[in-house]
């Protein structure tokens, strides 16, 4: 009984609680008086984005601060440094902006606003400027059931607005950058050559070809001046293809010295040729030290006079050697196998597939998507005659398509 009555003055206490924390607003609240730096930003007005962030608590709190500039139609970051961004989630900024409304009032007690995150210390700052100067100027909170918390610096008063939100603007400076290390057009690598601890290892592409079971061409290489026991062509595609899109981890920006990175005269390096946006040009991408304990390597390209930290598993294939793609005949012929037995499979799932589809309730075999009826397709005899014992079966046992249920035999 105790037990209950306790559970009853808990539950109580929790609603009192979620009333005053998520209450609704006065009935005589001017939303447009009261928060006019809280509204929807028309993203042709916008041009500067400043975000001030917290991390840590008490003591160890650090603000960071983060402007984003728009030239033209692109944004950059220009602070704390000046870089080019991740275009995808500066968009869902914009939107978001533009996207604004207030619903009501959650709170004018300035004691909650470490409990809603709209303070010194939780809160996310966000001024979005323009042509015409401020065009909204806010604090975002935490955001519940679809909504977000927003407060104007100054004032004591904490909105809901519309959206979950607060994970759009709260994004450290690095993770608003771009990682890009290479950004090339796919499948335009030519040629490849490695200069690593196990000496050089060239290789060039000599057309295109397509494999047994598939039907797209994809690009085949062969290696330069060595004789490679039944060469890994696909492995060195893999290889070419990293080369074009490959992304950072991490930004080194103090500039540690070439003691620190492995980035000095002799590092290992990848030179290639590819295309960008249709044109041809040449390439490089260097290997420094590796960091064990983060499990990354030191990087840098000819793309962007930058540093990166880049996932070894990533870059583990550019130390390249002639072993790395040699083969024997019995791993040839276990690869050929491996290939056609995951044909098989797929062909035998997109068959049992077909099965399944034409057996559901309201097909039959005149007119079913599948059965060879008007409007369906046709599908293989073999498949159509297992069908029809199948039909014939369920004719069988009531029409219904239902088996008798078992008997069940019960042991003492």
């Amino acid at each position: 009984m105790k037990k209950n009555i306790i559970a009853l003055v808990v539950l109580a206490a929790l609603g009192l609680v979620a009333f005053f924390i998520f209450r609704e607003p006065p009935a005589d609240v001017d939303k447009e008086k009261e928060a006019p730096l809280i509204g929807p930003v028309s993203p042709d007005k916008l041009e500067r984005l400043e975000i001030i962030r917290h991390e840590g608590t008490g003591a160890t709190l650090r603000e960071e601060i983060i402007v984003l500039s728009k030239v033209g139609a692109e944004w950059t970051m220009i602070k704390p440094v000046e870089y080019a961004v991740n275009a995808t989630s500066v968009q869902k900024m914009v939107d978001a902006l533009a996207e604004l409304r207030i619903i009501d009032v959650i709170s004018e007690n300035k004691d909650r606003h470490h409990v809603l995150e709209v303070d010194d210390e939780m809160g996310i700052e966000v001024t979005a400027s323009g042509g015409d100067g401020e065009l909204a100027h806010f604090i975002v909170g935490v955001a519940r059931q679809g909504m977000t918390m927003v407060r104007v610096p100054g004032s004591e008063t904490v909105y809901r607005s519309n959206g979950s939100f607060r994970i759009t603007f709260n994004k450290r400076a690095d993770n608003l950058r771009d990682h890009t290390v290479t950004r090339l057009d796919r499948d335009s690598v030519t040629r490849m050559k490695f200069f690593s601890e196990h000496g050089e290892l060239e290789m060039v592409r000599e057309g295109e070809e397509i494999r047994e079971g598939e039907t797209v061409a994809v690009p085949v290489f062969k290696p330069v001046g060595v004789e490679i026991q039944n060469f890994n062509s696909r492995a060195a595609l893999g290889i070419s293809r990293s080369l074009t899109g490959l992304s950072a981890k991490e930004f080194v920006d103090d500039k540690p010295g070439d003691d620190v990175t492995g980035l000095g005269e002799g590092a290992t390096r990848v030179e290639f040729e590819a295309r960008k946006d249709g044109k041809e040009g040449s390439y490089t991408i260097w290997l420094g030290n590796k960091d064990e304990k983060k499990r990354m390597v030191y990087v840098k390209s000819t793309e962007l006079d930058q540093i990166f930290l880049v996932s070894m598993h990533l870059v583990s294939r550019y130390w390249a050697k002639v072993d790395d793609f040699a083969r024997t005949d019995e791993q040839v012929a276990q690869q050929a196998k491996a290939r056609k037995e995951s044909r098989e499979h797929g062909e035998a799932h997109m068959k049992h597939a077909e099965m399944r589809k034409a057996m559901q309730p309201g097909s039959s075999p005149g007119g079913a998507p599948g059965m060879g009826g008007a409007g369906g397709q046709e599908i293989p005899p073999d498949i159509m005659k297992k069908l029809q014992e199948q039909m014939k079966k369920q004719a069988a046992q009531g029409g219904q398509g239902k088996k008798p249920p078992p008997k069940h035999e019960h042991k003492h």
